[in-house]
């Protein structure tokens, strides 16, 4: 992942600096995590920054018990 920041100017929006590649794995923190990263723009550093993350694993879907049909009894009418 590479995080981009831009700052909102009303004419234009103008490149701030660009993190260097950064691994998802470094995301996968369970606990709220604070990470700074560098900031670069044209080669140069520019600035750092800080974003506090955590990892919410997606909870598996609840289990359904499957019910097997019943019988129903048949009444047939006496001929």
């Amino acid at each position: 992942m590479i995080l981009r920041v831009v700052d909102e100017d009303i004419i234009n929006h103008d490149s701030v600096g660009e993190t260097q590649l950064i691994p998802i794995k470094d995301f996968a923190a369970t606990t709220l995590k604070t990470s700074t990263f560098k900031l670069f723009l044209k080669g140069k550093e520019v600035g750092t920054v800080q974003i506090e993350h955590h990892y919410v694993p997606k909870k598996p879907a609840p289990k359904v018990e499957e019910k097997k049909p019943e019988p129903v009894p048949v009444v047939l009418p006496e001929i």
